[in-house]
């Protein structure tokens, strides 16, 4: 056999070698690869699909609707969906057959979290198969959990395309190889070795979570579309990442927002409870004089009316923000909202020595509203506007009409709101100059309801305001098109 055909053989032999030792090591890579995202996509679903189980209320005993629900999803996830009571018992699945799991018993330790509605459960299902994944989700009905409906997937299944591929790829590549002559041979061999090595290397980058690497994709043959498939499912994997970051990082700010108000409400409700039991200690161990003891009285009758205020108005707040409170939305007349409202508010501003004008169109204004709410949001408005108002002042109340929108402003003769305190006022618990007017502060949740209801009707709350020289507050809503 001449050197040439030596060179040759040996040659196609190097390169059917190297090829089969990188696809095998790419495959590995890919299969850990899909994989981990398989599962991440199936956790993903999960959290997507409980909210819209809890939103169903469809109960477990509703047999046609749970049949009609469960392979809706299982078709559209391309997924087995299973649903248990909440022993743990299977009382429906979208397999049929011999394959059906009805009537067998989930082992509960896999599924406690979701039988307890704390949260989702991901395990590993050898009852369906060695390589099945399930993730338990909660089935609520009403507020009760009464069963657990169970995702599945075949990571194997999901994996193998990729594989499959990628093999392909690089068999069509070794039988090409193997048919040239030497010199066509190793020009080709750096063409293939050169590529394969840097998708290698892409392939370990992504595997640590480098995403920037991008393969160059210059031939349209196969090494040339795996180069491209890479690129695309790095490109896949860097948005799923970020977005995972995103939904981190709203996580994070979610948390940090509760905390906070937790702080907040903590410390709002320390200072009248505080204050109670130091007065109806005094009036035990310390005051003997009656004028003594009536002051006592009045502070803790005070302080327990604050609190009671600042209890309602969170469980309100709370009870708007969830949805739970009815929000129907009909037409109403805006200028008479806005004058029966004022008259309502009148008893409050001659207990506080101030007096409400009032200025609306005579003709009437007509919107889409909730009118108990907008009622309640501007009743909070004109409670602030005369309680920061001197005696004697005047609280201004107007409804106007411009491009389309109703404008309802609330004016006061206050002391103003500090400029360094605006862009926080509609905040939870806010009070800013805690020394303005010489008042008792609030819970600091009036504007907060105020602007969720206003914003509600699809307006919004704005406020103008210098030192020394009053605040007003206006509502823009939305009227009906004539």
């Amino acid at each position: 056999m001449s050197i040439r055909a030596k060179l040759t053989i040996s040659f196609v032999a190097v390169i059917v070698l190297v090829a089969l030792i990188m696809g095998v090591y790419q495959a590995q890579l890919l299969d850990q690869l899909f994989k981990r995202i398989a599962s991440r996509q199936m956790v993903l679903l999960a959290e997507r699909v409980e909210p819209l189980v809890k939103s169903l209320d469809v109960p477990v005993t509703d047999a046609k609707a749970l049949r009609r629900f469960l392979s809706g999803l299982a078709s559209i996830s391309e997924s087995r969906v299973l649903l248990t009571d909440d022993r743990g018992t299977v009382i429906a699945d979208t397999a049929e057959g011999a394959n059906s799991l009805v009537g067998q018993n989930v082992p509960v330790r896999l599924i406690s979290k979701a039988i307890q509605g704390t949260g989702l459960d991901r395990f590993d299902f050898p009852m369906i198969g060695p390589d099945a994944v399930g993730v338990a989700v909660p089935w609520w009905t009403g507020e009760r959990v009464t069963g657990v409906m169970i995702i599945v997937r075949s990571l194997k299944q999901i994996s193998s395309t990729a594989n499959r591929e990628v093999v392909a790829s690089l068999i069509r590549a070794g039988i090409l190889a193997s048919g040239v002559t030497l010199v066509v041979g190793l020009v080709l061999s750096r063409s293939i070795t050169n590529p394969l090595k840097k998708m290698a290397g892409v392939a370990r980058a992504i595997s640590r979570g480098e995403f920037s690497q991008h393969i160059e994709a210059d031939s349209a043959d196969e090494l040339g579309e795996l180069a491209s498939a890479m690129n695309v499912m790095s490109q896949e994997i860097s948005r799923l990442v970020e977005g995972l970051t995103e939904e981190k990082n709203k996580l994070r700010r979610v948390m940090e927002e509760r905390q906070k108000m937790l702080s907040d409400i903590s410390h709002d409700l320390r200072t009248p409870v505080t204050s109670i039991k130091g007065f109806a200690e005094a009036l035990t161990d310390v005051i003997n004089t009656e004028d003594d003891r009536r002051r006592a009285i009045g502070i803790i009758r005070d302080e327990a009316e604050r609190l009671s205020r600042l209890v309602e108005d969170l469980f309100f707040l709370v009870r708007l923000e969830s949805g739970e409170l009815p929000f129907p939305m009909s037409r109403s007349d805006l200028a008479k909202v806005v004058r029966d409202t004022v008259a309502r508010m009148e008893p409050v501003a001659r207990e506080r020595q101030v007096v409400i004008s009032v200025d609306t169109p005579t003709s009437p204004v007509a919107a889409t509203i909730c009118e108990d709410r907008l009622v309640e949001a501007l009743c909070n408005l004109i409670d602030n506007a005369a309680k920061y108002s001197p005696p004697g002042g005047e609280v201004q109340v107007s409804l106007s009409v411009s491009d389309g929108n109703a404008h309802i402003s609330v004016s006061d003769q206050g002391p103003g709101i500090p400029p360094e305190d605006l862009p926080h006022i509609f905040e939870r618990f806010y009070r800013g100059d805690k020394s303005r007017s010489g008042r008792k502060p609030g819970a600091g949740l009036g504007l907060s309801i105020a602007r969720f209801i206003v914003e509600k009707h699809g307006g919004t709350l704005d406020v103008e305001s210098r030192v020394g020289h009053g605040s007003t507050f206006t509502i823009t809503l939305p009227l009906e098109k004539s």
